[in-house]
């Protein structure tokens, strides 16, 4: 059979359609692992009737032993096929950022590598292989994490420059597609591996629910998907104007927002504003944040929450502000008063605990110090490190300069960015989560003491939505 003729190449071709993804002309960098669903739209869009100029992006993540097989299958394709192919080696965890998780860098790094290679190559779009199956996991996962109404229209055909033309295809058909045309691909072990929820969804939750209903509930979870989008397009011009009403002030790392403007906006109006302004930035969002972002708007001037992935929101006066802890003013200073149980800072929380004495032996975690309560004066002050900053550390005699402390504890640029002083009287009595100057000790067992402990600003929990350097975007 003539592959313009096969009925999955007359589908893709009425999606093309349908949905206006891309112009007859429109050159294409199609996204190719060497997986299954990727192979089938490569050769769909090759010979399947498209007259589009073709290039293919393999994005190798190294996370695997023998992902360099991957490709150089794709390559094999790609020369027997006559498509131009090009591969971009990444290193994942060299270029993962605070607060993501493995899986959520390795997705933002791909996109990236293909992005760049989209605008070297001239290419007008960026195409993936979700398929039908795709989009209901995703919803599914959205939902129980808490998505809301956002998280129901699952995943984009068209985003910026990516667009998703088998979403309407499912994987049974993709790989019927497969077998007629004897096309070979790449398994990936960790498709099989159910620590990962979106395996899990696909190898026992469908069974389930195909057990329990009599039917695939795949397609009607997609469906509804598609329903969502369509309600969201129509309602999302109105949202962003009110958001565009709210802003007070834009930088490429944060946005303010008025709060006594939120807080004239209906309930559902005012949590489509938020979700816009965390958007718009690329924060993680989901409805917990926006619970507890729309909480600071009642709370006084000062108060903080710490978000995933490195960001944070405060309030300041009548502003609500969201952005990067890196945003934040690095010559800023938190008073802590006596009695304060907790400090919020843009890199973690600081607990204070007053007890009658000191433990029996003294903890091996840095993160955690005990202070001489008698020796603090407050308020204390609590502030990044800063050039030519001294201390005494614990057991020496004389001084040290806290930059040569960070230097012996080999920290990263990034990581000596993070470190906080906490100060009595103008000296510091610890340096916050590594040494406790000598001075501020605990020096007899009986005497009352100050707990600390430091919690840093930890990375967003291991989603395990899909394993990178699969098909799954």
């Amino acid at each position: 059979m003539p592959e313009r003729s096969d009925p999955l190449a007359r589908k893709l071709r009425q999606a093309v359609l349908r949905y206006r993804l891309w112009e007859a002309g429109d050159p294409l960098l199609v996204a190719v692992s060497g997986g299954m669903d990727s192979v089938v739209l490569l050769h769909l869009l090759r010979f399947g009737g498209l007259d589009n100029p073709l290039f293919v992006g393999h994005v190798d993540h190294a996370l695997r032993p023998d992902s360099a097989l991957d490709a150089e299958h794709v390559q094999a394709l790609c020369r027997a096929w006559q498509v131009p192919c090009v591969v971009r080696r990444l290193d994942v965890p060299r270029e993962r950022q605070r607060g993501e998780s493995l899986e959520a860098a390795a997705r933002r790094l791909r996109y990236g590598a293909l992005e760049e290679m989209a605008r070297s190559l001239g290419a007008r779009w960026i195409v993936t292989a979700h398929h039908l199956e795709d989009q209901a996991e995703t919803v599914v996962l959205n939902l129980l994490r808490g998505a809301g109404l956002w998280g129901l229209r699952g995943i984009g055909r068209r985003q910026g420059i990516v667009v998703r033309p088998l979403l309407d295809i499912s994987r049974e058909e993709i790989r019927r597609y497969a077998e007629r045309h004897g096309l070979r691909w790449r398994e990936d072990p960790t498709n099989r591996d159910e620590r990962f929820r979106r395996n899990a969804i696909r190898h026992q939750l469908w069974p389930f629910l195909r057990r329990l209903m009599g039917t695939r509930p795949e397609r009607p979870l997609a469906r509804l998907a598609e329903l969502a989008g369509e309600l969201l397009e129509d309602l999302q011009p109105q949202w962003q104007r009110l958001l565009e009403e709210a802003t007070l002030e834009q930088t490429p790392t944060g946005r303010a927002l008025e709060i006594p403007r939120l807080e004239r906006y209906l309930g559902s109006a005012r949590r489509a504003v938020l979700y816009e302004a965390l958007r718009s930035l690329g924060a993680p969002v989901d409805m917990g944040t926006l619970d507890r972002v729309l909480a600071l708007c009642g709370r006084p001037t000062g108060r903080r929450v710490l978000l995933r992935g490195g960001w944070v929101a405060w309030r300041d006066r009548n502003r609500l502000w969201i952005g990067r802890s890196e945003a934040i003013d690095p010559e800023q200073e938190l008073e802590v008063r006596e009695g304060q149980a907790e400090v919020l800072t843009p890199d973690g929380r600081l607990s204070l605990h007053r007890l009658p004495q000191a433990p029996p032996q003294w903890p091996s975690d840095p993160r955690r110090a005990y202070l001489d309560a008698d020796l603090l004066r407050y308020p204390l002050r609590l502030r990044r490190w800063r050039a030519g900053d001294r201390f005494q550390p614990l057991g020496m005699g004389g001084t040290k300069k806290v930059s040569d402390l960070l230097t012996d504890m080999r920290l990263s640029g990034p990581a000596r960015r993070r470190v906080w002083v906490l100060e009595s009287a103008g000296q510091i009595a610890w340096v916050v989560g590594w040494r406790i100057d000598h001075r501020f000790r605990v020096q007899e067992p009986n005497r009352p003491c100050v707990e600390l402990i430091w919690e840093p600003l930890r990375a967003a929990s291991d989603e395990r939505t899909g394993p990178a350097g699969t098909d799954l975007v």
